[in-house]
């Protein structure tokens, strides 16, 4: 399990556009009317634009540490290779591999980054390789040592659609919890066109400080602490690239 006494949350979530380029090369006459048609295309057509995070640690003396990041760019790979170097961080300099939290990542979010990391890997820094490394590692099949992410089960990472499986905003709704109030997932495309990057990085950092609400209530369900997240959105540090 986790390498020392500390414990450590990742909580994320990404947002993502059609990669045109794609669609347009390889892409189906299906699947162009489907665009088109604004329907949720295909995992392969997918370009990460933005990923935002709640990095959290309690150490062993019981010291909480948080950062709260949205990090948005029309270059996927500044995204990626920024994000990834989080994860190096927590594994090489904390000593820890962190639980990743997600609202349907088993599904999507994950898949598509490591499709994503597939195809930016030459060009990523070597911090970033290092964190795609631990993030694609699948050596500890069992966790004994360390995290395995790719495991269908994985002690590290929380799907919490899988826990609740409803949209995130009944959830956040039932529960009194403020998510979706800027915009909706399917007008990222739009905003993506109109270059409104910042309002997607803002949107995206809602849904994760959401997915953090509904974690602590889930820790506090399973009798565990919960843990100090941000108050609001207003505390996220937005980082077009």
């Amino acid at each position: 399990m986790n390498m020392n006494s500390a414990r450590a949350f990742l909580i994320m979530d990404t947002e993502t556009v059609t990669d045109l380029d794609v669609l347009n090369k390889l892409g189906s006459e299906e699947d162009r009317q489907k665009y088109n048609e604004g329907e949720f295309m295909p995992k392969g057509y997918h370009r990460i634009v933005a990923i935002s995070f709640i990095a959290y640690l309690q150490e062993s003396e019981g010291e909480e540490k948080m950062a709260y990041e949205s990090l948005v760019s029309k270059d996927s790979f500044k995204v990626i290779d920024r994000f990834l170097k989080v994860i190096r961080a927590f594994v090489e300099k904390i000593n820890i591999y962190p639980v990743i939290v997600t609202f349907n990542g088993s599904r999507f979010d994950l898949p598509i980054l490591r499709i994503n990391i597939l195809e930016h890997y030459e060009s990523l820094s070597d911090k970033a390789r290092a964190g795609a490394k631990y993030f694609m590692d699948t050596e500890d099949k069992w966790e004994k040592e360390k995290a395995n992410y790719q495991r269908k089960y994985s002690d590290y990472h929380i799907d919490l659609y899988e826990i609740f499986p409803s949209r995130l905003e009944i959830l956040c709704h039932r529960c009194g919890i403020r998510a979706k109030s800027t915009m909706k997932g399917k007008e990222v495309e739009r905003y993506y066109k109109e270059n409104k990057l910042r309002e997607i990085a803002i949107y995206c950092a809602e849904d994760v400080l959401a997915q953090a609400e509904l974690l602590n209530r889930l820790l506090v369900i399973q009798g565990k602490e919960p843990i100090k997240i941000p108050q609001s959105v207003d505390e996220c540090k937005v980082e077009i690239l």
